[in-house]
């Protein structure tokens, strides 16, 4: 029926009309063939429709080609060598060298920043930093105490450019009392006892002293720089430390008279 349609030249954008067949007889309304829109007709042996083929664009003359080459090509070049195959790349070279570079910049780190050697060991092995640590302590944060300590010994490094551990030191020796007065009641009366201290009690006093002085302190507003600045106080012989300890031992000279007292 399609072959006899197409005979009679009905075929119209795609639509054709039909008002009888003269081989049928029968009406064939409105309809729409897709093969028709591209204007091929049905193959005679299967009656689907031949496919149509678009001409190819023409090809430029050899001379344009040529002259397309000459000018496309240094830039495809400059690109194919700029890129590295995927296969050529060496992973292992280049962490190799990454770890080469890190262990030359740790060294040069080293060599700039001076190493403390009392900040490399732990503080736990340090009786008297570790001391130290403890009386700074507060609530059980034995870490944010570690880390004051820690910038306090940088801090002082930074200022003196000497050695942070013998300044600390030197400072608990000249702020740390010999002797301590015990009170003993007698009858009414309240006496002062002076004793000798021992090592640890003088030292823990001497920190206690040097906390309160430096908690004085104005214009400071970070812990490590009060504290670094009353230990150099303490060096340099004008912190509040030392004067309380000058005061115990003057209450201690004058109360020498009940030191035989027992209790």
């Amino acid at each position: 029926m399609l072959r006899t349609i197409h005979r009679l030249g009905l075929v119209s954008n795609g639509r054709f009309w039909a008002q009888q067949s003269p081989m049928t007889g029968t009406h064939v309304g409105r309809m729409s063939v897709a093969f028709f829109h591209t204007g091929s007709r049905p193959n005679s042996l299967t009656g689907s429709p031949n496919v149509a083929t678009t001409p190819s664009k023409p090809l430029p003359p050899p001379m344009v080609a040529t002259s397309m080459q000459s000018k496309i090509g240094p830039s495809l070049q400059t690109q194919q060598s700029s890129v590295i195959p995927p296969a050529e790349i060496n992973i292992d070279n280049e962490l190799e060298t990454e770890g080469v570079e890190d262990r030359h910049m740790s060294s040069a780190f080293a060599e700039f920043v001076p190493v403390l050697p009392e900040l490399a060991r732990s503080m736990d092995d340090n009786p008297i930093l570790k001391q130290l640590v403890n009386t700074i302590m507060k609530d059980g944060k034995k870490a944010r105490a570690q880390r004051f300590v820690a910038d306090t010994l940088l801090e002082i490094r930074s200022r003196t450019q000497s050695d942070p551990y013998q300044v600390i030191l030197d400072a608990l020796e000249l702020a740390s009392p010999i002797l301590k007065l015990t009170p003993i009641k007698k009858g009414s009366k309240v006496l002062q006892v002076p004793n000798p201290m021992t090592e640890r009690q003088r030292r823990r006093k001497a920190i206690v002293w040097i906390l309160e002085a430096s908690d004085k302190r104005k214009g400071e507003k970070k812990f490590k720089d009060r504290l670094a600045s009353e230990f150099l106080a303490v060096v340099n012989g004008n912190s509040g430390a030392l004067i309380k300890k000058n005061q115990q031992h003057k209450m201690a000279l004058a109360n020498r008279a009940n030191a035989s007292l027992k209790y």
